[in-house]
């Protein structure tokens, strides 16, 4: 069952409750690979005002609750890879596997699209079959595998390197919209 999400860009006041919810995305799914999530909220709020087309910081939003369960985090590519960004997610994990992660990377090309980003990354960790599944049912397509490259609770795991198209990302069949900026 799909979830109810409004996506937004993420102020420098968000930036308590983005930390907060990769703590728990880190405490919850080890495979998420989040590491050193910083506690003071204070320079994170600071980076979130400076981020300007470099990058972009988008939440999601639960409709009904008006709670925080998604983020995902666009950085773009520096000098002559500026055409591309490299896409982290993070979803809580009572909210998965109902639209939240895929809103995101959807808001996310979105983001790019209006950026000139031609191209979006994403690396992954092989044993989280959750966002393999994800990639890859929005038209990423594997590029690479760096075999033993995270080590995560002392298993090593291949580190799994998604690409696509901005262009591909969004002409992905999109779930209807409701209302402008929800997401069912």
């Amino acid at each position: 069952m799909t979830v109810a999400v409004r996506v937004r860009a993420a102020a420098p006041a968000d930036a308590a409750a983005v930390l907060d919810l990769l703590g728990r995305v880190a405490r919850e799914s080890p495979l998420a690979a989040l590491e050193g999530v910083p506690a003071d909220p204070e320079p994170f709020a600071r980076a979130l005002g400076r981020m300007g087309d470099g990058g972009a910081v988008l939440l999601a939003e639960e409709v009904a609750e008006a709670t925080l369960v998604g983020v995902a985090v666009v950085a773009r590519g520096p000098g002559p890879a500026r055409h591309t960004a490299n896409l982290s997610l993070a979803v809580a994990e009572a909210a998965r596997r109902r639209g939240v992660g895929r809103a995101l990377v959807r808001a996310a090309a979105e983001w790019g699209a209006e950026q000139g980003v031609e191209r979006l990354t994403a690396s992954v960790a092989s044993g989280n079959g959750a966002a393999l599944a994800l990639f890859g049912a929005l038209g990423f397509s594997i590029e690479g595998r760096r075999p033993g490259h995270l080590r995560i609770g002392g298993a090593l795991y291949d580190e799994v390197l998604f690409g696509a198209g901005v262009a591909e990302v969004r002409a992905r069949r999109a779930p209807a919209l409701r209302r402008p900026g929800v997401v069912r």
